[in-house]
């Protein structure tokens, strides 16, 4: 479940962040769709990171993770 996401890291699999309150928002504020033209990215964030050519991808995961601490799901 998504509430069990500790700590987002490039091995976390975005079918599970999908789930979570606010990371859609989060990831496409900072340019990033979660989403391929087939519907939801079946593989971990690290990959679709790299397929979508994110420059920082460090600061995108840092961002993430400070913004699921502040906004912790219910």
């Amino acid at each position: 479940m998504a509430q069990d996401i500790e700590e987002v890291t490039r091995g976390t699999l975005v079918e599970r962040l999908v789930d979570t309150p606010g990371v859609l928002t989060y990831c496409i504020r900072n340019g990033v769709s979660l989403f391929s033209c087939s519907g939801g990215y079946p593989c971990s964030l690290g990959r679709l990171l790299d397929a979508r050519k994110v420059p920082d991808q460090d600061a995108f995961i840092a961002g993430l993770n400070a913004f699921l601490r502040d906004n912790p799901p219910e």
